[in-house]
């Protein structure tokens, strides 16, 4: 990630594999800290097949280092738009979406 170190791990209770992004010393600078506070909280809400869903996260160590635990993608965001590239106002179906779908689409956040 280009704003902290991410790894594969195993999740010991379900055996799956997840990313965990670790955010070093978040609340050193202001804006660094509300940057990774946006985007825990984003990530954590947003519902949408192309958006890595995070699922948890705490603050760890004498730095209060973030970390963020998400589902495992095999690929990065550059491998991701040099293969295939998903033009924007398509839907995850691929379909085009119509003028009045392309917001809720987009942005579906649950309540």
């Amino acid at each position: 990630g280009s704003s902290g170190l991410v790894i594969r791990a195993t999740d010991q209770q379900t055996g799956q594999q997840v990313a965990i992004k670790r955010i070093m010393a978040p609340f050193r600078h202001l804006a660094i800290a509300r940057r990774a506070y946006r985007e825990f909280h984003l990530l954590r809400h947003l519902n949408h097949p192309y958006v890595v869903h995070v699922f948890d996260g705490w603050i760890y160590g004498a730095e209060n280092d973030l970390y963020m635990v998400a589902r495992y993608e095999p690929f990065d965001l550059r491998s991701l738009l040099r293969g295939k590239r998903i033009p924007l106002g398509y839907g995850a179906d691929g379909l085009p979406l119509k003028p009045d779908d392309q917001a809720a689409e987009v942005f579906e956040v649950p309540q």
